[in-house]
């Protein structure tokens, strides 16, 4: 049995794949399984898969599937990891040759479900150090964690008792699976190094801004329904209020402002002022949102639908000025 089970999705990588997995096939850790996942791949992604299959046969794992993407790589992957502990490494990115060995030790010192690490955006130019911890209790890591999966390491005992999937079809979904998991953590470890590469790229669907950008909104009407399934809603209300505020007023709402076809940005940004407002009615009363006295939170705190179609119109306007 691996210590560690490391789910690799594959599409379209051809270009960055054999840095990934050479970061993963020299971990320190010597007793991990890297289950790489095709997700029908058309590019020569499964050559590269298939020598390095053959190299290490003890530690990669090389399946395929029908084309589904990367939430459903993702979880055709989980259902074959056999780790005590088990994390997700995108084909673009690559890891410190460290990471699981300090991740899983960090762990299994802490007896914590759920470690985290720092990482880096790794542009063409330069790289920029993300913290991402220490988190003392579930409340605290969902109003200031990430919502990434590719820099943390989740125990797999714990996790199958939860019964949770990433969302098939839809964007956001390391933010769906991370706002769920939250509430059932009991312990978190953190190790205070960059330990991941998250590679930038401007042909990566997180900068391609489309109608796809909606799929946020029916992420949190799932989030809400799951809290409320659960029992958590009234434990949880603030820490969602202040969730739901951050991406709509935040990163949701200048990746909806930038959407081409104004049918779409107008109707998405509309839904998304509406699902805030009529959900959390008095959000700006929201004690996260009253403690912090940053820029970003003064913007957040003096937002009205007049400011917030206007901000929305001039984000866009500036993406159209600089493409020209």
């Amino acid at each position: 049995m691996p210590k560690v089970s490391v789910i690799v999705p594959v599409y379209n990588v051809e270009n960055y794949l054999e840095r990934c997995l050479e970061s993963l096939v020299h971990q320190t850790l010597e007793d991990i399984e890297i289950i790489v996942v095709n997700d029908s791949s058309p590019d020569e992604s499964h050559v590269i898969i298939e020598r390095y299959q053959a190299r290490y046969p003890n530690k990669i794992k090389s399946l395929i599937k029908p084309n589904g993407g990367l939430s459903d790589a993702r979880n055709y992957g989980m259902k074959h990891m056999r780790g005590d502990y088990f994390g997700f490494v995108d084909g673009d990115d690559y890891v410190d040759e460290t990471m699981f060995e300090k991740l899983y030790d960090a762990a299994m010192k802490a007896d914590a479900e759920v470690t985290t690490c720092d990482f880096y955006w790794a542009y063409p130019d330069q790289l920029k150090r993300q913290i991402d911890g220490p988190y003392h209790h579930s409340k605290e890591m969902l109003v200031e964690m990430m919502p990434t999966v590719w820099n943390k390491l989740y125990k797999r005992s714990w996790f199958e008792t939860l019964g949770i999937e990433f969302p098939v079809g839809l964007r956001y979904e390391d933010s769906s699976f991370s706002i769920r998991v939250a509430p059932f953590i009991k312990k978190i470890a953190y190790v205070s190094e960059p330990l991941v590469y998250y590679v930038q790229r401007q042909d990566s669907i997180t900068y391609t801004q489309n109608a796809k950008v909606g799929d946020m909104l029916t992420v949190f009407y799932d989030i809400f329904d799951f809290y409320k399934c659960h029992g958590l809603e009234e434990e949880y209300h603030e820490e969602l209020e202040y969730l739901t505020l951050k991406y709509f007023l935040g990163s949701s709402f200048l990746r909806a402002s930038q959407i081409g076809d104004k049918k779409d940005r107008e109707r998405i940004l509309n839904e998304g002022w509406r699902l805030l407002n009529e959900c959390f009615p008095n959000w700006k009363k929201n004690r996260y949102l009253m403690s912090k006295k940053d820029k970003k939170h003064l913007y957040y705190k003096c937002t009205n639908r007049l400011f917030y179609q206007m901000l929305s119109r001039v984000i866009y306007l500036t993406k159209v000025k600089f493409k020209k």
